[in-house]
C-alpha cells in the first residue's frame, strides 16, 4: 500500500506518469527528431535548484514565481543555458531535473531555455518581448526593462500558464492533463499551487487573441510549450535518430515564417539563399542586388502564403513525382496506459506509485509521424500560384540549410563527414600530417599539476577543476589542427555557439591564426576580430606567414583587447554583450589568450615555468572555462558575484603582464 491517504497516492502516481510522459512527448530528450536540448535526471534526492544558482538569480526568479502561483518551494530543475558536454561530446542546452514530482518546473524551464535562444539569435529583441508583456498588463507599462534575468522569467511564467490554459493539445500527454486537472482540484494535495495557476491559466484563454501584431509572438509562446506545429513539422522532414543537434531551419524558424529570415543569418548564408532563391525566377546573373531584391519578394510571399494557410510546413514538392506533394501527417502523442483522466483512475489501477528509474531512459515519440506520397495540393492553394511558389521557396530554405555544417552530439557534421578530434576529416588546406589537438588540452594536465601544489601559488586556490578526462570531454568536439612544419600555424575549428551575437559564430566555424595574427577567410590580416570566425563552408585553407612585424603588431592589438576586456565590466559590456561591438566571448577569447596569442609559446620555450605568476593566473581563467556558465555564452546575469569575481581575476592578470613584461 502508497504511505498516506487515497488522494495522496493518486496525486503521487500521476505525477510519476506525468513526467515520464513529458519526457517521451519531447519536454526533454528531444533528440530523436531535432533541437538539442539534453534532460538529465539526477536521481531521488530532492536536491534544489538554490544549490546550483547564483543567489541573486534564484531570489529574483522565486519572486517572480511567487507573484503568479504563490510560494515557491523547491524548484528542482535548471536549466543550463549553454552547450555543455556529454559522454560523446557536445550538446546544446542541459535541463537538471532534481524533484521529480514537479512537472511544473520542467515546463518553466524548458520554456526559459528557447525564450533565451529566440532573443539570442535575433528572432526576438528584448524590447519587443518587454513591450508585449506591458501589452498583456503583466508589467507596469512606465517600468523600463531591467535586464534579460527578469525579462525571461517573466515570459517562462507566462510559457507556464499557456501550456495550463491548453491542455487539450495534442502535443500534451494525457496523463500530464490529467495531473494538472487533479492537483488544481485538490490544492492540499499539490506540491505547487495550481488552483491559483489554473485560474490564471483560464483568464489569460480569454484575453490573448492572434491578432496580427501578436501573431508571430503567439508562435514563439508556443514552441516554449511543445505545442508550435509548424515547428514540430520541420523536425519530423529531417529526423536525427538518437543525436541531439540544433538544426538551422528550427534557429531560424521564426524569422523564417515572418519573412525576416535574409535580415538575420549571417551574411555568408544571406548570399547563398539569394543565390537559390533567384534561381527559382531564373536569374544566374552576377547583380547581388537583384539577387537579394528577387529573395526578398520570395520571402514575403511565404511569410503572407503563412499567414493563410498555417499548416504549409507539412507540404514539401515531392521529387519523384513532378507536380505533386509530400504530405506530413502526424499523430497526437498518447501515453501507453491509453486515455487517462482524473475521475477514471482507481489505486487498484495503479498499483505501487512509479518509480523514479522510469525517468532514467526516456523515450521519444513524437516521430510518429507518416508521410504521404504523390499527394495532389489541396484544393484551397491548388489554383494559387503564389502559395505554389511559397512551398517552392520553403523547400529550398530548408536545402540550403540542410547542405551547411550543423553542431551535433558526436561532432561537425558536414557533407556527409564528422569532424572531430578522432575523425579523418578536416577543413580545407588541412593536410593528415597535421598534428590534432584538442584546445587546452596542455593547460589541463599543467592545472591538474598545479592542483597538487596548491600552497605555491601567488593569487589564492585555482578553481575547482573536473577530473582531466570529463576537462576534455567538454571539448571533444573542437579541434586545433597544428603545422608540422611551422607550430605558431593553427586552424581551430569550433562547433559554434548558438546564441553568440557573432553571427558567423552561431554555426561551426574556423579560426586560423599564424604567429599571432589571426586571417580572414581571403587568407589576409583580418582587419576587424569579427573577421577572424571564419564560417567551415567559407574556409579554403588560403593565407601566408605573415612577417615579423606584422606578427607582433597583431598579437600586441588582439592581446591588448582581451586582457582590457578580461579585467574591465564597461570593457565587456562592448566586447561580449552588445550586438552591434560584440567581437567574442569569455570562452573565446581565454582559448585565443592560452593557445593563440603566447602563453602556450612562451611556457614550451622556457620562458615561462608553472609557477610564474603569469602562467598561474592565465590558467585560473583557463579552470574557469572547464567550468563556469561563462565558458561558453554570454552571462545572463551582469554584475553578479561571479562576474564581478572574474573580473577583478582580469585586472591581476593584466596587472602581472605588464609587471612580468608582454609576450
Amino acid at each position: 500500500m502508497c504511505r498516506g491517504g487515497r488522494l495522496s497516492c493518486l496525486y503521487d502516481s500521476l505525477t510519476a506518469m506525468a513526467v515520464a510522459d513529458m519526457l517521451k512527448a519531447g519536454y526533454g530528450v528531444r533528440g530523436a527528431v531535432g533541437s538539442g536540448d539534453r534532460l538529465e535526471v539526477t536521481g531521488r534526492g530532492r536536491l534544489a535548484a538554490e544549490t546550483l544558482m547564483s543567489r541573486d538569480a534564484l531570489l529574483e526568479r522565486m519572486n517572480i514565481h511567487e507573484k503568479y502561483v504563490g510560494y515557491a518551494q523547491r524548484l528542482g530543475v535548471d536549466a543550463d543555458n549553454l552547450p555543455v558536454s556529454s559522454a560523446k561530446g557536445l550538446v546544446m542546452h542541459r535541463l537538471r531535473l532534481h524533484n521529480t514530482a514537479n512537472p511544473l518546473a520542467l515546463i518553466e524551464d524548458k520554456a526559459e531555455v528557447v525564450w533565451d535562444r529566440l532573443m539570442r539569435t535575433d528572432q526576438l529583441s528584448p524590447e519587443g518581448a518587454w513591450e508585449m508583456l506591458k501589452r498583456l498588463e503583466r508589467v507596469p507599462r512606465r517600468r523600463k526593462l531591467s535586464g534579460e534575468t527578469e525579462l525571461i522569467e517573466e515570459l517562462s511564467q507566462l510559457s507556464k500558464e499557456y501550456f495550463f490554459a491548453h491542455l487539450d493539445h495534442d502535443a500534451v500527454p494525457e496523463t500530464v492533463a490529467s495531473w494538472a486537472r487533479y492537483g488544481a482540484a485538490s490544492p492540499d494535495k499539490a506540491m505547487e499551487p495550481l488552483e491559483e495557476l489554473a485560474r490564471r491559466a483560464g483568464l489569460l484563454k480569454k484575453t490573448l487573441k492572434e491578432e496580427p501584431e501578436t501573431v508571430e509572438f503567439m508562435g514563439m509562446l508556443r514552441e516554449t510549450v511543445g505545442m508550435n506545429d509548424r515547428i514540430r513539422a520541420e523536425r519530423a522532414w529531417e529526423p536525427a535518430g538518437g543525436e541531439v543537434r540544433l538544426p538551422m531551419v528550427e534557429r531560424y524558424s521564426h524569422s523564417l515564417m515572418s519573412g525576416r529570415l535574409l535580415s538575420t543569418v549571417p551574411d555568408h548564408v544571406k548570399e547563398g539563399l539569394a543565390r537559390s532563391l533567384s534561381a527559382l525566377d531564373g536569374y544566374a546573373g552576377g547583380s547581388v542586388r537583384r539577387m537579394e531584391r528577387l529573395a526578398e519578394n520570395r520571402m514575403r510571399e511565404l511569410s503572407r502564403a503563412f499567414q493563410e494557410f498555417p499548416q504549409l510546413n507539412s507540404w514539401r514538392p515531392d521529387p519523384e513525382h513532378p507536380g505533386l506533394y509530400l504530405h506530413l501527417v502526424k499523430k497526437p502523442f498518447r501515453a501507453g496506459l491509453g486515455p487517462l483522466r482524473a475521475k477514471d483512475v482507481s489505486l487498484e489501477a495503479l498499483g505501487e506509485h512509479l518509480p523514479e528509474p522510469i525517468l532514467e531512459a526516456p523515450l521519444y515519440v513524437e516521430e510518429d509521424f507518416s508521410v504521404r506520397r504523390g499527394v495532389p495540393a489541396p484544393a484551397a492553394w491548388r489554383s494559387r500560384p503564389d502559395v505554389v511558389r511559397a512551398v517552392e521557396t520553403l523547400d529550398a530554405v530548408r536545402r540550403d540549410f540542410a547542405g551547411r555544417p550543423e553542431a551535433t552530439e558526436s561532432g561537425v557534421s558536414w557533407k556527409g563527414g564528422i569532424y572531430r578530434i578522432d575523425s579523418e576529416a578536416a577543413p580545407a588546406g588541412v593536410t593528415s600530417a597535421w598534428k590534432r589537438e584538442l584546445p587546452l588540452d596542455e593547460a589541463i594536465s599543467l592545472i591538474d599539476v598545479l592542483d597538487r601544489r596548491q600552497e605555491e601559488l601567488r593569487g589564492g586556490m585555482l578553481p575547482f577543476l573536473p577530473e582531466p578526462e570529463e576537462a576534455r570531454a567538454m571539448y571533444a568536439n573542437c579541434v586545433i589542427y597544428r603545422d608540422p612544419d611551422d607550430p605558431g600555424h593553427t586552424v581551430r575549428l569550433m562547433p559554434g555557439i548558438p546564441e553568440s551575437p557573432v553571427r558567423q559564430a552561431r554555426a561551426p566555424y574556423v579560426v586560423h591564426a599564424w604567429n599571432g595574427v589571426y586571417l580572414d577567410s581571403r587568407g589576409a590580416p583580418a582587419v576587424s576580430e569579427r573577421d577572424s570566425y571564419i564560417p567551415l563552408e567559407c574556409f579554403t585553407g588560403a593565407g601566408e606567414e605573415p612577417s615579423l612585424k606584422d606578427s607582433r603588431m597583431s598579437r600586441t592589438r588582439f592581446l591588448d583587447r582581451i586582457l582590457e576586456t578580461l579585467g574591465d565590466a564597461d570593457a565587456q559590456e562592448r566586447w561580449w554583450w552588445d550586438r552591434r561591438q560584440a567581437v567574442g566571448c569569455f570562452m573565446e577569447d581565454v582559448v585565443r589568450l592560452y593557445e593563440e596569442l603566447g602563453v602556450r609559446e612562451n611556457y614550451l620555450k622556457g620562458k615561462f615555468d608553472l609557477l610564474d605568476p603569469v602562467m598561474v593566473q592565465t590558467l585560473r581563467f583557463v579552470s574557469h572555462v572547464l567550468n563556469d556558465p561563462l565558458a561558453y555564452r554570454l552571462p545572463l546575469d551582469k554584475g553578479t558575484e561571479a562576474q564581478k569575481g572574474m573580473t577583478r581575476e582580469g585586472a591581476l592578470l593584466k596587472e602581472l603582464i605588464e609587471e612580468h613584461g608582454t609576450f
